[in-house]
């Protein structure tokens, strides 16, 4: 999924002008969105679902 997601990056971000100042702004807060929620997926795959291995069981947190 994230290798889908990086390949099509330039394909979203062309969306936007860059000449324009109102669409320069969107594209900063398009890639600052994407790369907070990639941290925070990461964060959630090292931290909920070992915790949920570890404490509820694997069947559970190979589920997740």
């Amino acid at each position: 999924m994230i290798s889908y997601l990086t390949q099509q990056l330039h394909v979203w971000a062309d969306q936007f002008d860059e000449t324009d100042e109102k669409q320069k702004a969107s594209t900063w807060k398009f890639f600052n969105w994407y790369y907070f929620c990639i941290g925070v997926s990461m964060l959630v795959a090292v931290t909920v679902i070992v915790y949920i291995q570890d404490y509820i069981g694997w069947g559970w947190g190979h589920s997740c």
